[in-house]
């Protein structure tokens, strides 16, 4: 018996590692890279932060985008997140790494699905099914471009597995292990998930609290609260330099106060997108009709899932299965944004509500949900319960009636044949096809999908076909609809990633000299590549004007857009410039991104002005000796420089950064003796 256990464990484990990894393929096989702003942004970032770490500095301020800002503080871009320092300091960052990345998190995603349904108590195949289902949903096939989004969808189910474990088993570990996944969610996640997540274990520590006066009384209720406040606040301490670099930004970036209610309404998960859970290739095509975008349009989980959820809504099951369903309830009709007032009012009256954008994010809670319900419904027919089983048979021909009659009445309107429709539309991009096409297509492969599933019923094994039909079909569905919609959201299909890793061998290594062209000349579209296209400074250590990033320096917003005729001004100069002398009368003799050091010989008293953006940490020094410094348009660093030679040095370092960092590290090399010593133990 416990050899059939380990064997059927060893599959299972096999399973969630193969199956993503054949749900995206093309990333798999290394052809094609992944698009948009996993490109555009992940990638340069993560590329200057392995430079950083490979060349032994602390990356803390990235000079060449929007002539400099604070990386260290950018929530999004994985300065202070471990699997990020792992890949940058040992391999460095390039297409093929930061796919490497992308499909770990993925299949940790699985992982972690599966360790949170086994905690609640369900059967090893279900939690196994439910983790791959999670893994090959519509959130992480549509957010295959966000590696933010991609890394909170990772660590949520862990969060929830050991916030669970905490305040059941309330031992030390569990709480441990909660602190770890928490600091990893808070480093590489995005901010908005979070939030929503922080609600979510509140409620669910009330939840829990009830339960536990009622069998055990106050005294409990204080160990549970005081463990998970310890297990919050080892997790504050890990990712002490992240919060600290953070709060200290507020004041100097246009989102410090918050983001327009009509910000925070951009992109929710619209009514039209509900079509998702049954036809998720629809919502790729005519994106504007779905008044969102095309990442934040589908929540499929999978046919049989579905079916399974249907299911769960004629059980009661426990109190954790009900609060996780109703959450979702609750998140659905927030991730509509203004189409429902709820989301409105989360904005106005609930606190840090306000600080995030796209309601659509709330789906996956959605889905988090729905798959925890489904697992229950999966439970009960794995245990042979009949009436499930014909709930089960009975839903199922509903979806296919449906699904029948969706076909015909969608027919009548196509006009392309179903041989051009699969050479226009199958694992390609189709910028012209239309919904009632997409879901023609989606429908045929659901008719094709039960036609097997029946033949297969009829040829199997009575004993196993039921486990088998809804395993294999569920796999084989997710897969199919992953490698389909993939193209849309995941990757560029019309580009090799060979071609564009060979154009990479042409970035700079070690931090050379910036050049002193005139501000004007550097621009991303001067240095592009095909989906290389933004950010670019950061490849060819070139210091930028322009570039994309959500965390924004408002001085230098301001400059750039509401006094144009000051900024063209500062196009004319290059990175370092004497505003009365020419070039010749300085040199930089020294640079890495926080530190300028720069000779001078002047003629005349003048100043010297860097083109960098000024902010708390910024130290200069002229010939030793500490110098307050001038402030160029309201944004640049500048200093008086005297008649002869001198040696000015520019240097960013935020004394709380490094204490926040050493506080952190010693946080960390502690939980991880504790985590060791009671594994043995």
């Amino acid at each position: 018996m416990q050899m059939k256990t380990d064997k059927q464990s060893l599959l299972l484990n096999a399973l969630l590692i193969i199956v993503p990894l054949v749900a995206f393929l093309p990333i798999t096989l290394g052809l094609h890279p992944l698009k948009y702003d996993m490109v555009t942004t992940a990638y340069p970032w993560r590329y200057f932060i392995g430079e950083c770490l490979q060349n032994h500095i602390l990356p803390l301020w990235n000079p060449y985008q929007h002539m400099g800002y604070p990386i260290h503080a950018d929530p999004q871009s994985g300065v202070w997140y471990l699997p990020a320092w792992i890949i940058g300091y040992l391999a460095g960052y390039n297409l093929y790494t930061l796919s490497i990345e992308f499909l770990g998190h993925i299949i940790l995603a699985g992982f972690g699905f599966r360790w949170l349904a086994r905690n609640l108590e369900m059967s090893a195949l279900t939690s196994a099914l439910l983790g791959l289902a999670y893994a090959c949903s519509g959130f992480f096939v549509g957010h295959g471009q966000h590696l933010p989004f991609i890394i909170s969808g990772t660590w949520l189910p862990f969060i929830l597995a050991s916030f669970i474990r905490s305040c059941q088993a309330r031992h030390w570990r569990d709480v441990l292990l909660f602190s770890v996944f928490t600091w990893l969610l808070l480093t590489g996640g995005y901010p908005g998930f979070t939030v929503i997540l922080v609600y979510m274990l509140a409620a669910l520590w009330l939840l829990f609290v009830v339960n536990i006066w009622k069998s055990e009384g106050h005294a409990s209720v204080l160990k549970v609260t005081g463990l998970l406040a310890s297990g919050i606040g080892i997790a504050l301490l890990l990712a002490l330099p992240q919060v600290v670099s953070f709060i200290v930004s507020l004041p100097y970036i246009t989102r410090g106060g918050g983001t327009s209610i009509m910000q925070a309404m951009v992109c929710p998960f619209s009514p039209r997108c509900t079509v998702s859970f049954l036809y998720p290739l629809a919502t790729v095509a005519e994106i504007k009709k779905f008044d969102t975008d095309i990442s934040l349009s589908s929540a499929y989980i999978g046919l049989i899932p579905l079916a399974l959820f249907l299911i769960s809504l004629f059980y009661k099951d426990n109190r954790l299965k009900l609060f996780f369903v109703g959450w979702a309830a609750f998140c659905l009709l927030a991730s509509m944004g203004d189409y429902l007032p709820v989301r409105p009012f989360l904005y106005h009256y609930i606190p840090l509500m306000n600080f995030f954008r796209m309601p659509g994010i709330f789906r996956l809670f959605v889905i988090l949900g729905l798959l925890i319900a489904a697992g229950f419904s999966l439970d009960r027919i794995i245990k042979g319960e009949k009436k499930t089983i014909r709930r089960l048979i009975v839903i199922m021909s509903l979806l296919f009636l449906i699904n029948i009659i969706i076909l015909i009445i969608n027919m009548i309107n196509v006009n392309k044949g179903m041989i051009d429709l699969i050479r226009l539309n199958f694992f390609t991009t189709n910028p012209n096809a239309l919904i009632r096409e997409n879901l023609v297509i989606n429908a045929w492969i659901i008719g094709l999908l039960a036609i097997l599933g029946i033949v297969l019923w009829f040829r199997i094994k009575p004993r196993i076909k039921i486990i088998f039909l809804l395993f294999g079909m569920t796999v084989l569905d997710l897969m199919l609809m992953a490698n389909i919609i993939g193209p849309y959201t995941v990757y560029s299909i019309e580009f090799r990633t060979s071609d564009i890793h060979h154009f990479s061998g042409s970035f700079h290594h070690g931090f050379t000299t910036p050049s002193l062209n005139p501000m004007k000349a550097n621009t991303d579209f001067a240095k592009g590549y095909k989906t290389l296209w933004l950010n670019m400074g950061c490849f060819f250590e070139q210091v930028n004007f322009d570039g994309y990033n959500p965390f924004a320096l408002k001085e230098y917003e301001d400059l750039q857009f509401n006094d144009t005729a000051s900024f063209h001004r500062v196009m004319d100069h290059p990175v370092v410039f004497l505003k009365n002398q020419d070039t010749s009368r300085f040199r930089i003799f020294d640079f890495n991104p926080d530190d300028w050091r720069i000779s001078v010989n002047a003629e005349i008293q003048d100043t010297l002005c860097l083109l960098q953006n000024n902010y708390p940490g910024w130290k200069i020094r002229v010939n030793g000796q500490e110098t307050k410094p001038l402030i160029y348009q309201k944004c640049f660093l500048s200093v008086p420089v005297n008649p002869g030679k001198s040696s000015v040095e520019f240097v960013y370092h935020p004394h709380y950064v490094a204490i926040a960092w050493i506080i952190s590290v010693l946080t960390g090399l502690s939980v991880l003796f504790l985590l060791i010593r009671k594994r043995i133990t």
